[in-house]
């Protein structure tokens, strides 16, 4: 199906302040997207300390709700997906390139109404996206094809602020500003199955996932940052403001949120254009002036995802001290085909191979081993030629994988869309004197 396209003149190529160069060069995991209120129309790029990288500098004709950080391959750049409406003409995923290029636009006629709070970029590198008044969170590919939806309101929730987790699902929430209403949350894993029912007291506009499974938000009205554990108790909260302006009429409140993973938040005050880092108790850490036209309300974090898929299992220390580690590295994307499988801190000189199954599992010392399987079903052993390897000085085992030909029992299978595949390595080790084998961790992959 060929999308409807809008004349590429109709916008505004994002003139970014950095030259091509030095944004190629500077931007980096942990810089922040600072994307503006629908008003605005403007995305800034600063580096971790505020630095600004490149900004837009001229209005896009559009209302835009979100933006989504999307990798090529996985591999450490990333291009700009900014969902945008046109009024009449319904909703388009924009594309831009990091240095600020237009590179075209997707119509998406399914969208009724982004959630400005409701695009976000999966662990699985889906782009995640709430619409607020269909009442569905759809998942697109990063060429901005549909992949799939869920009904959230025909399960009784509500899509007007979204948060992705780490083990590749997403919390959808209704902002609890309607008919007097209490916020409420919604869990989804990963196969769009929903999980978990959250209450909360009172109402919300800005929510973010930890790494550790808890969660931050604050509210419509107000200026309390609360801390929620994943089952939903209320682990800390407290108020955190820039003081006042106008003559003291107006409270310079919290109007976006970010949780980094060593615990600290990235907090944006629209009404000031400033950004603030702070640590878990409230106490600042460093700030910085956004300079938009209009204030900051959402926050993106650029992140290095070459490594795709979610860990599921943790490794046992081998003979080196340190448990072997699993990447699939490359891109979850069918089309791509762009799949490597490395395993680290192995034992120098120890042979190896990788595993694949579709299932996972959990059995320990398997055959005498000093470490545990992480698969179940129909193993998979790559040993074809080349396959299996010797770690040498680096202790290290890599090989690239035919996504048309995964190894099982009863002969090779190709990959197919919405199948999730788990992959482990095991290798020899010598423990005290003793030949003995141990397993790495294990990660799987949701491939689209």
């Amino acid at each position: 199906m060929k999308f409807p396209r809008i004349p590429i003149a109709s916008y505004v190529p994002l003139a970014f302040l950095a030259s091509a160069a030095q944004a190629a060069a500077q931007v980096e995991p942990g810089s922040l997207i600072v994307n503006s209120p629908p008003t605005g129309n403007d995305v800034a790029i600063h580096r971790a300390d505020g630095t600004l990288l490149a900004q837009s500098d001229g209005d896009l004709h559009a209302t835009r709700s979100g933006v989504a950080v999307t990798h090529d391959l996985g591999w450490c750049t990333f291009d700009l997906r900014i969902f945008t409406s046109t009024g009449l003409d319904g909703w388009y995923m924009l594309r831009y390139d990091r240095i600020g290029n237009f590179l075209g636009e997707v119509y998406r006629p399914e969208l009724t109404q982004v959630s400005q709070q409701g695009v976000e970029l999966s662990r699985d590198g889906l782009i995640l996206v709430a619409d607020s008044a269909g009442g569905k969170v759809f998942r697109y590919r990063s060429d901005g094809s549909l992949l799939d939806s869920v009904d959230v309101f025909a399960l009784g929730g509500g899509c007007d602020a979204l948060c992705a987790t780490d083990d590749g699902g997403f919390w959808t929430f209704n902002d609890g500003f309607e008919g007097g209403t209490t916020a409420f949350g919604m869990k989804f894993d990963r196969q769009l199955a929903f999980e978990d029912a959250l209450d909360f007291s009172g109402d919300l506009q800005n929510v973010a996932c930890a790494s550790d499974g808890t969660f931050w938000t604050t509210p419509l009205f107000g200026d309390e940052l609360v801390h929620y554990s994943a089952v939903g108790t209320v682990l800390q909260s407290f108020p955190f403001n820039l003081g006042t302006t106008g003559g003291g009429l107006f409270l310079i409140r919290p109007t976006g949120i970010l949780a980094n993973d060593d615990g600290s938040l990235w907090i944006a005050f629209g009404l000031s254009l400033t950004v603030v880092k702070i640590d878990t108790a409230g106490n600042e850490l460093a700030r910085f002036d956004s300079s938009m036209d209009v204030g900051a309300i959402d926050l993106q974090r650029v992140r290095d995802i070459q490594a795709v898929g979610i860990p599921t299992c943790s490794g046992v220390p081998n003979s080196t001290g340190a448990a072997g580690q699993l990447q699939v590295i490359g891109s979850a994307v069918l089309g791509d085909d762009a799949v490597t499988l490395r395993a680290d801190s192995l034992p120098r000189f120890s042979f190896g191979f990788f595993l694949v199954a579709p299932q996972s599992d959990l059995v320990m010392n398997p055959g005498g081993s000093q470490g545990n399987l992480c698969l179940g079903g129909s193993i998979g052993r790559f040993i074809g030629p080349g396959q299996v390897q010797n770690t040498g000085t680096t202790g290290t085992l890599e090989i690239p994988v035919d996504l048309t030909a995964l190894p099982t029992p009863f002969g090779p299978v190709a990959v197919g869309e919405g199948d999730t595949w788990h992959f482990q390595a095991w290798h020899r080790d010598l423990v005290g004197g003793v030949g003995t084998s141990n397993f790495t961790g294990a990660v799987d992959v949701l491939f689209y």
